[in-house]
């Protein structure tokens, strides 16, 4: 279980579809605000962060957020965490959920200054009494983890189910995961592939990983090797190494789609590389290599150059790679919508 980090983006399009019940209570800094968010919108960043700048001046909490956001990616600025902290912080007091849990982000990661998990747990349990999915799912693992709280499996499970029903997709595989294991809740394979599902769909790479795991080993649903193969396509082309290494042993033994020891031997490769030289991986392709002859592992080899290109992509390759041996089956195309 891992915590992720929304992206400038996503920071973005939270201000713009969380903020406005906020920013009626500031009816003045809300013009800023809103000329702020059309100059960034339209790439005029100098133009944003006067506005945003004057809207914090004035203890507006979008303003401040928003200018927190910018320094924090380094959007038309110099990255400054201890500026981006310092901007969530004013937006934090002013009661604003978005930036309590950038705020409690900052001291659970120890960016822009001390690293205080107390602090970080204080900050996201203002969040999520506000009803922000991202701060459920942050207070989850930190109860999951023991930071900054007694270690409370149960608690966790609690923050995740409400973060999960928010739409937080890595709640969602949390909570997945602590179904599959048992560990704070009654273990159920079955509920487990639900969250599973749940975070897939929202493209969520280790869910789908997990999610094809799970079809290829037949738990919590009957085995289906095709399904196992579309997941984990999915979180293969999104750069999860343990999807593209059981991918690579899909391919390998043929289960789910013909046995290919080229393509297999290209998934191992780039599986190690992502993973950083993982013995696992490195392993799987020797083995398959040993079978291969030297004109085989040329063509492998020159496969996983082209699935690393940019542009071209893990599932533009694969079908590249596999055109003429099989056509897709109607079952795999159907499973987008599993």
């Amino acid at each position: 279980m891992a915590v992720a980090e929304l992206s400038l983006e996503k920071r973005m399009k939270r201000i713009t579809l969380l903020l406005m019940f906020a920013l009626g209570l500031a009816p003045n800094a809300q013009a800023g605000f809103d000329e702020g968010m059309f100059a960034l919108r339209g790439g005029n960043n100098a133009a944003a962060l006067a506005e945003f700048r004057t809207g914090r001046a004035a203890g507006d909490p979008a303003s401040a957020y928003a200018l927190g956001v910018m320094y924090d990616k380094g959007r038309g600025v110099t990255r400054d965490e201890a500026e981006a902290r310092a901007s969530f912080l004013v937006a934090a007091r002013g009661g604003l959920a978005l930036a309590q849990q950038a705020l409690g982000a900052m001291y659970r990661d120890g960016r822009g200054g001390e690293h205080n998990d107390v602090e970080a747990v204080r900050w996201f349990k203002l969040a999520a009494g506000q009803g922000d999915p991202q701060a459920q799912s942050d207070l989850g693992w930190m109860y999951l983890e023991g930071r900054g709280v007694q270690r409370d499996e149960a608690e966790a499970a609690r923050y995740f189910l409400k973060a999960a029903d928010g739409g937080n997709a890595d709640a969602a595989n949390n909570l997945g995961a602590m179904y599959e294991n048992g560990r704070g809740v009654a273990r159920d394979e079955a509920l487990a592939m639900s969250y599973y599902r749940l975070a897939a769909r929202r493209d969520h790479p280790i869910a789908q990983t997990n999610l094809g795991l799970m079809y290829g080993t037949g738990r919590g649903v009957p085995r289906d090797d095709a399904a196992a193969v579309f997941w984990l396509k999915q979180a293969a082309a999104r750069r999860e190494p343990t999807a593209q290494n059981n991918l690579g042993l899909m391919y390998e033994s043929g289960r789910g789609v013909p046995a290919n020891p080229i393509v297999a031997y290209a998934l191992y490769t780039i599986a190690a590389a992502t993973a950083g030289s993982d013995e696992n991986a490195l392993s799987n392709r020797r083995r398959v290599a040993g079978g291969m002859s030297p004109q085989d592992v040329k063509a492998a080899t020159a496969l996983a150059k082209d699935i690393l290109k940019p542009g071209i992509g893990l599932l533009t390759a694969l079908e590249r790679a596999t055109r003429g041996q099989v056509a897709p089956s109607e079952q795999e195309t159907k499973l987008s919508g599993d």
